[in-house]
């Protein structure tokens, strides 16, 4: 759903604009900017997704395998996530799974679990 990170990608560029204004909070800048970019990726992961759905119905899907760290992938997610949690007053709490390396197609992976 390409509104969850355009929801998070507005209400973060938001909260840099409010931090930027007061010097006691632009410490908070950094975090919030790759937190920006994070969403802003998601998104367009998420367009890429929509043209693989055109390509899988052509018969041509590509997938990008590579091994990666599934506690790092969930991490990311729930970064993703919490300024939208946050907005709606909610806390995200998780318990991470031992250190697990999988192969798979990180992205098609990540935009699966955001839905």
């Amino acid at each position: 759903d390409v509104r969850t990170p355009a929801n998070a990608i507005s209400l973060l560029a938001e909260l840099i604009e409010r931090c930027a204004k007061d010097p006691a909070r632009a410490h908070q800048v950094p975090a919030l900017a790759t937190n920006l970019w994070s969403n802003a990726r998601a998104m367009i992961d998420l367009v890429s997704d929509v043209l693989d759905l055109t390509r899988f119905d052509s018969g041509r899907l590509d997938l990008d395998l590579s091994e990666f760290s599934l506690g790092e992938l969930i991490r990311s997610e729930l970064a993703q996530a919490e300024p939208l949690a946050e907005r709606r007053g909610l806390v995200l709490k998780h318990v991470l799974p031992q250190e697990v390396i999988i192969r798979s197609d990180r992205t098609k992976l990540a935009s699966f679990s955001s839905t």
